[in-house]
Order: C-alpha cells, then sequence, then structure tokens
C-alpha cells in the first residue's frame, strides 16, 4: 500500500489561516501516524532478513519525509510549555528568595536574643533619713502590762527638792572713781629738780596725769610719787610707759623725766543695789542646781536605767529672796522649792523600736544600713504622775541604701540607649554610688531594645 505524501503547508501572516493550516497539519499527522503504525505492522508479519532492513528502511525514509510536520506541532507546544516553566520557575525564585532572606533575619534575631545582652552592676549610696517614733514609758510600780507596740518600762516619778544660794547685786551707783598708781621721777641732770603738787605728767598718746605730792629730786637720782589724773576711767588704767614733764624747760626734758614701774589702776567708789535682772537672773540658775540636784540623788535611785529625763514643775515654785528690786544690797539670798518630775528609761528597747519603725517607712527595695544611737534624742511630750504614764517623742537617724534586689529605676526607660547615654542617665540617679556597665558582644555599645537582655546587678 502506497504512502501518502503531504504537501507541505506555508505558513500565513494572518492568523485564522494559521490556526486552520495548523488544524489541518495536526489531523494529518495523527492519519500519517496511524499509516505507519499499519505499515510496521505489515512489515514485521513479512520481514525476512533479506527484507528486514529494506522495511527499516522504507520506515525510516517515510519518517524522514514526514518529520517536520511534527515537528511544528511539537515546537508549538515546546514554546508554550516553555513559558509556562519560565513563569513558574520566575515564581518558585522569588518564593525562595523571600524564605531563604526571612530565614537569615530569623537567625539573626535569635542570635541577637541569645548573644546581645548588657549588665549594670550599681553600688547603692547611703542615703541618711531622719525621722521620729513617739513612745509611751509605764512606770513598772502601776503597770504589770505593755499597751500596743509602741511602749516600754520606766519610771516616771515626782521628787521635791529644795535649794537656796546667795548671788552678788549688780545694781551699782559710782560715787567717786580715780586711777591709783605712783611714778619714779629720774633726774639725769646736774643739779637737783624741785617739782610741785599737780606737776603735769604725759604720755606719748597725750593722756595726762598729775603729781600728787611736792617732791624735789636730787641731781642723778629718782624719787617715787603718786599721782592722779583729772578725769579717771577705765582707759587711763595703763601699763608701764615713760613720761615726759612739759613744764620743764626743753633742753632737759629728755634728763628729767618720769617712769612707772607697775599698770595704774582704776578704782570706783560706788553703792550696790539689786537688781531685777539679778533676781530673775538668780532664779533661773537655781532651778538648773535644782535639777543637777535631782540627777545626783534619783540617778542613784534608778541605777538600772541608762537614760533620764527632768522637768520641774514651773506652776508649783515657792521662792524666797532676801531683798527687793532696787534695795542698797551687796548681795542677797534666793531659795526655791520646787517639784521636780523624772522619767526614767533604758535606751536600748528604744533602740529596737526605732528600727522596726524605720524598716516599716522604708520604700520598696531599701535595706536599713544602720542607726545613728548617738543621735537619738528624746523630748517630752507629756506626762502624768498619777497613772505614771509618759509620753516620749524619739528623734533618730538612719543610713539607708538600695538592697540587692530593690529597684533603682525602670529598664524601660533605658531601652535602646547608647552608653554615652545610658552613663548619663545613671549619673544623674540619686542613691548611686558607682556603676560599672558591660555590654555583651563587647563591639556591642547600645542596650537592648528587649527587656530580658537587661540585667541590673545591686552589689
Amino acid at each position: 500500500m502506497p504512502i501518502p505524501k503531504k504537501s507541505s503547508s506555508k505558513e500565513s501572516s494572518m492568523g485564522n489561516a494559521k490556526e486552520d493550516n495548523r488544524k489541518k497539519t495536526e489531523k494529518e499527522v495523527i492519519e500519517n501516524k496511524e499509516i505507519i503504525k499499519s505499515k510496521e505492522k505489515e512489515i514485521k508479519k513479512d520481514k525476512t532478513e533479506l527484507n528486514l532492513e529494506q522495511s527499516k528502511k522504507e520506515i525510516y525514509d517515510f519518517k524522514e519525509e514526514n518529520w517536520q510536520d511534527e515537528d511544528i506541532l511539537d515546537t508549538e507546544d515546546l514554546n508554550k510549555n516553555s513559558n509556562r516553566k519560565r513563569v513558574s520557575l520566575s515564581i518558585y525564585r522569588k518564593i525562595a528568595i523571600s524564605f531563604i532572606v526571612a530565614t537569615i533575619l530569623l537567625l539573626a534575631f535569635i542570635v541577637y536574643l541569645y548573644l546581645v545582652k548588657v549588665t549594670i552592676h550599681i553600688t547603692p549610696d547611703k542615703e541618711k533619713i531622719n525621722t521620729n517614733i513617739i513612745i509611751d514609758i509605764l512606770d513598772t510600780e502601776k503597770h504589770t502590762e505593755l499597751t500596743g507596740n509602741k511602749s516600754i518600762f520606766g519610771a516616771v516619778k515626782e521628787f521635791e527638792i529644795t535649794h537656796s544660794r546667795i548671788f552678788e547685786s549688780t545694781g551699782k551707783k559710782v560715787i567717786s572713781d580715780e586711777i591709783i598708781g605712783e611714778v619714779d621721777v629720774i633726774n639725769n641732770y646736774t643739779k637737783a629738780q624741785p617739782l610741785v603738787a599737780s606737776t603735769r605728767l604725759l604720755t606719748a598718746d597725750n593722756q595726762l596725769f598729775r603729781l600728787k605730792t611736792t617732791v624735789n629730786v636730787p641731781a642723778g637720782k629718782s624719787v617715787k610719787v603718786e599721782i592722779y589724773t583729772d578725769n579717771p576711767s577705765q582707759k587711763m588704767a595703763i601699763q608701764p610707759t615713760t613720761f615726759t614733764i612739759p613744764g620743764l624747760w626743753s633742753g632737759i626734758q629728755d634728763k628729767i623725766y618720769a617712769q612707772n614701774a607697775q599698770p595704774f589702776i582704776y578704782q570706783e567708789n560706788a553703792k550696790r543695789f539689786i537688781l531685777e535682772a539679778d533676781i530673775l537672773d538668780a532664779k533661773e540658775k537655781l532651778k538648773a542646781e535644782i535639777i543637777a540636784k535631782a540627777e545626783k540623788e534619783v540617778g542613784a535611785m534608778y541605777s538600772n536605767f541608762d537614760k533620764f529625763i527632768y522637768k520641774l514643775n514651773e506652776q508649783e515654785i515657792k521662792e524666797t529672796i532676801s531683798g527687793k528690786v532696787l534695795d542698797e544690797a551687796e548681795d542677797f539670798e534666793v531659795t526655791i522649792t520646787a517639784k521636780v518630775s523624772v522619767i526614767a528609761f533604758n535606751n536600748s528597747p528604744i533602740e529596737d523600736l526605732a528600727r522596726v519603725h524605720m524598716e516599716s517607712e522604708l520604700n520598696e527595695g531599701q535595706k536599713l544600713i544602720q542607726i545613728f544611737n548617738k543621735n537619738l534624742e528624746h523630748h517630752l511630750d507629756n506626762y502624768d504622775i498619777n497613772t505614771g504614764i509618759a509620753s516620749l517623742n524619739s528623734f533618730f537617724s538612719a543610713d539607708v541604701a538600695l538592697s540587692k534586689g530593690g529597684k533603682i529605676f525602670e529598664k524601660e526607660k533605658i531601652l535602646g540607649l547608647t552608653k554615652k547615654q545610658l552613663e548619663e542617665y545613671l549619673s544623674g540617679l540619686p542613691g548611686i554610688k558607682n556603676y560599672t556597665i558591660e555590654f555583651k558582644p563587647g563591639f556591642v555599645e547600645r542596650v537592648p531594645n528587649v527587656i530580658d537582655r537587661i540585667e541590673i546587678i545591686i552589689e
């Protein structure tokens, strides 16, 4: 059976003609394939060793003649498939690149979380705090149990003490005053020199004195003579000096002169009287002496206590004065009888209460370093001898600092700060004595933006 040959198709420039040709070619190719298969079956049936090669040749020639039509269809299909594959490959490539980039970023973030860290070591500074606590002192003879958590046992007593003393009057009425002293009149001249009473003696700063008596000073000798002044005052009580005698001829004033070996004395002749200030001052001094007397006497009675507060009852003072204001008297006597309240207690339990009170007043994260025992000051607010209760206001100071678990600032405030910014922030915070900053890795100098990567250690 002869094999039909397919006429070659020409490409048309128009789209419809091309599509028709393509369909026609496709149909012919299918028909040729069927013919080829039939031919192959016939050849296989009749083939012998002699015509085997001829049959193969015929098949080959047939395929050679018709390969172009089939290849046209295969090429177009391949082009379409190739384009599809290129589009798909581009999409896959973009997805793959995005996945790789995301993976790298994720790995970088994980490395950041586990490697980047900042540790801040803080040495807290001590802060001095002043505060007070109100404490009740309960007399041991009237109370057997403490009331509340701010009370201690002690003594709340009252004693009556009498004391008297003589005081000098300071009121003074001057009747007369004078300068007392004497000089040595020296004569280094060749002749004796007589000097009459009231002869002037003049100091270098023009203070004027006079001889009290008339004298005759032999040549080469000296004579002691008492002096006086026209205007006596305290400033005229001068130290030893040299006097010129202005009444003599100027040519011999350097040879005849006077000197005092001892200071002059200013003396008043006055009457003393009692001033109101004398009496008031005497009363205050007696009150202080009464307290001192109570300290000596009562302190021995309550030696089991180490702290005492003494309060004199100003409302029940009895006093006796031997004179009154403006009375002429060199001195006067004052006697006072007063009641003195004594509050006695031990300092140690107050220190314990102060410590508890101080710790309750601390902010979160603070710790108490020490209470200054020497700075404990106790002031008596009020007391009642009948009930045996005294209220004590104790003032004290203490040193506090941050504890190891304390919080000096919120971590959120330093997120993302550079090393310099962090140093400025820490330097401006109160309660920090010293600090060190440690970044990991070492080349990083910025605080992480993750709170968990910030560690604050209070030394």
